[in-house]
């Protein structure tokens, strides 16, 4: 867990709003390799263990995606994310940290990796990249801010869970057997994929049509 990214996650747990207080055994560059999140409201607290930042238990397997993520791919993800800088925060679910080392290599950006495949090799990929990147684990609620994320990219599970954490305009991708939320304005498909922008305000309604009569 990468210091300047502990202010994008949330106690789990049902309670008022509160940031989390990060304790740390063992650091290396700014990364929190061994350590705890700990929530000053109700006191829970989240074990940091070789860099992977553990919610609610040891955390979901994803089946690995069968996609290669090579420069390519990465190239095409961050693109479609609109991932152009370190101004942007991007989460990348049930992905293996593969992916987030190509696309941090491509664009300077923040990224949160959950439930990765291969989170076993967390200490490595957070000390090998300049730019910071959390990766957490979670069997059940999303720990993340609300608004806080420019793109997500969810291949394996319901992106609505994840809307609240998307900024308004920002960018979501799903796989195109997963329905598209209401909220969000699809902009393109493909055969394997869907990407999307939350929209900055609800939609409106249709209009209703109203039959006028001429007054007699």
């Amino acid at each position: 867990m990468h210091v300047a990214l502990v202010d994008l996650f949330r106690c789990p747990v049902a309670h008022r709003d509160s940031c989390l207080v990060a304790t740390a055994d063992r650091t290396e560059a700014r990364v929190i390799l061994d350590g705890m999140l700990g929530c000053p409201v109700c006191g829970a607290e989240y074990a940091i263990r070789d860099g992977v930042t553990y919610f609610s238990g040891q955390g979901i397997s994803p089946p690995a995606p069968a996609e290669n993520y090579d420069a390519a791919a990465a190239m095409r993800i961050a693109a479609l994310l609109n991932a152009t800088g370190a101004s942007a925060t991007i989460a990348l679910v049930g992905s293996p940290l593969l992916l987030a080392r190509a696309v941090q290599s491509i664009v300077l950006t923040r990224c949160v990796v959950i439930n990765a495949p291969d989170a076993f090799a967390a200490a490595g990929t957070l000390q090998a990249h300049d730019m910071p990147m959390a990766i957490v684990r979670s069997d059940s609620a999303l720990p993340l801010v609300p608004d806080a994320f420019t793109g997500i990219y969810v291949p394996w599970d319901e992106p609505d869970a994840y809307m609240r954490a998307l900024r308004a305009k920002g960018r979501l991708i799903a796989r195109v057997d997963r329905a598209v939320p209401s909220d969000i304005l699809e902009l393109a498909r493909d055969a394997t994929h869907w990407v999307g922008e939350r929209n900055a305000e609800p939609q409106a309604p249709p209009p209703v049509l109203t039959q006028l009569r001429r007054r007699r």
